[in-house]
């Protein structure tokens, strides 16, 4: 009976140290985001991991919503003082380039300044936690769904939906269906 007993004990001083083991995280997100704009981090690991325990706090952003995985039981708090509380637990253990939370901020920082999404150790883990920074930039600079490109909208652009823009590019439009048109009318008078 005394072996049974030392073998629980035993199991559970090793499941407590499984516990505490973890992995690499990793917050992404977007590298540049006007004021006022919403952007959303996620937080992954980068190798394998059977539990994590960390906490998510901005600066130059505020915490608007946050979600845990959905595999096994996980937990994502948004506390009074602004900063997110994650953790999570996983028989079946998490695997590498799994997304842990997704934290969406709402940009508040100062235009040409940095935001930053910090990941600090939550209790009993010890993460090589890697920052997030956000350069915040006026609004329109870039477009969105190509950064290497200027954002039409921008001002100081010409907006071709403006009525007082010049309009180029019309006219050379309906040139060559005037003349298509033309082209078959004449076909047409010579059969």
């Amino acid at each position: 009976m005394k072996k049974i007993i030392s073998m629980g004990i035993a199991s559970a001083v090793l499941a407590l140290t499984a516990i505490a083991a973890s992995a690499d995280m990793v917050a992404a997100g977007p590298e540049k985001a006007a004021p006022g704009t919403e952007i959303t981090v996620t937080v992954s690991t980068t190798a394998e991991v059977e539990s994590f325990g960390f906490v998510v706090s901005g600066t130059g952003l505020e915490v608007t919503a946050a979600t845990a995985t959905e595999e096994g039981t996980a937990f994502a708090n948004v506390l009074e003082d602004g900063t997110v509380k994650v953790g999570g637990f996983n028989v079946g253990g998490y695997k590498a380039n799994s997304v842990l939370a997704t934290i969406t901020f709402t940009v508040t920082g100062d235009v040409d300044t940095d935001a930053v999404v910090s990941l600090a150790n939550g209790e009993g883990y010890d993460e090589a936690l890697q920052n997030l920074t956000v350069k915040v930039e006026a609004e329109g600079t870039t477009d969105p769904t190509d950064p290497g490109k200027e954002d039409p909208t921008d001002p100081g652009k010409e907006d071709p939906t403006d009525p007082s823009s010049p309009e180029t590019g019309v006219a050379l439009a309906v040139v060559p269906a005037v003349l298509a048109g033309a082209a078959v009318v004449v076909a047409k008078k010579r059969k």
